[in-house]
C-alpha cells in the first residue's frame, strides 16, 4: 500500500487521479482515453491538467459515471465540453445527472433543509447527452456491474481484473475494504446486499471512490468485510 502514489499510473495503463477526499481514474487505450468519474472540481482542472501533462492531451472518448454525488461528477461538463465523449450511466442516476430531478439529502433531517440550500451551488452543470447501461452490459472490455445501495443507480465497472467500485465500499488507511458511510448512502441494505452479489465476480484488484486501490488479494478484503457485515446480523 505504502508503495502507491495518486495522480499517477498506478498499474498497465491505468492512472489515479485524486487521493485526496475523492478518486477518479483514467485508462489509456491507445490513441485515447477513457475516465472512470470526472471529481468534485467544476472545471475539472485536475483531471483536465493531468491528461495534458501527463498524458500527451489525448482525447477523452468516454466517461464511465459509478454515481451522481457531486464530488464523483461536477466535473462532467467541463470534460463534456472540451472532448464531447460518450458518457455512460444507469437509468436510477441519470435524472440527477441531466438535472430533471433534485438529488436527495443527507439522511440526518436536521441537515435536509441546509443541503436544500447549498446544493444548487456546489453541483456542477447538468448534462444531457447520457447512454444509459445496465447490469453486465460491456462496452469494448469493461463490463457493467450494477451496484445499488450508496445511491439506487450506482454501477461498477469491471476491467479485466480491475473493479472500479465507485462508492459501493470504500477503503479505509489500513487497506481494509468498509461500507460507505451512512450519511449519504440511501441504503445500507441494498448495499450490503450488492457487495455479496461481488462475490461471484472474478477480480483481484480494487479501485474505489474513496481511499487508496487495492491491487492485490482485494477478493478476500472483500470476503473479510462481508464476513464483518454477517457477524454484526
Amino acid at each position: 500500500m505504502s508503495d502507491l502514489r495518486s495522480n499517477s499510473e498506478i498499474f498497465d495503463g491505468v492512472h489515479w487521479i485524486g487521493g485526496g477526499f475523492v478518486n477518479g481514474y483514467v485508462i489509456e487505450q491507445n490513441d485515447h482515453l477513457i475516465l472512470i468519474d470526472t471529481l468534485f472540481n467544476k472545471a475539472a482542472k485536475q483531471v483536465m491538467k493531468y491528461i495534458k501533462t501527463e498524458l500527451s492531451d489525448k482525447p477523452v472518448t468516454e466517461v464511465f459515471l459509478t454515481h451522481h454525488h457531486t464530488d464523483h461528477v461536477n466535473g462532467l461538463h467541463k470534460i463534456y465540453e472540451r472532448y464531447d465523449p460518450k458518457m455512460y450511466t444507469s437509468h436510477e442516476d441519470s435524472k440527477y445527472i441531466n438535472g430533471s430531478e433534485r438529488r436527495p439529502p443527507p439522511n440526518i433531517k436536521a441537515l435536509s433543509w441546509l443541503f436544500r440550500i447549498i446544493d444548487p451551488f456546489i453541483t456542477g452543470k447538468p448534462v444531457q447527452k447520457l447512454d444509459l447501461v445496465k447490469d453486465k452490459d460491456v462496452i469494448h472490455d469493461i463490463e457493467v456491474n450494477s451496484l445499488p445501495g450508496h445511491t439506487l443507480g450506482s454501477l461498477g465497472f469491471r476491467k479485466s481484473q480491475a473493479l472500479f467500485l465507485g462508492d459501493a465500499a470504500a477503503v479505509n488507511k489500513k487497506g481494509e475494504l468498509t461500507l460507505p458511510t451512512k450519511l449519504f448512502t440511501e441504503s445500507l441494505e441494498l448495499c450490503k446486499q450488492s457487495l455479496t452479489k461481488l462475490k461471484n465476480t472474478e477480480f483481484s484488484m480494487v479501485l474505489p471512490g474513496h481511499g487508496p486501490p487495492i491491487l492485490e488479494d482485494a477478493k478476500m478484503r472483500l470476503s473479510d468485510l462481508l464476513e464483518k457485515i454477517y457477524k454484526e446480523i
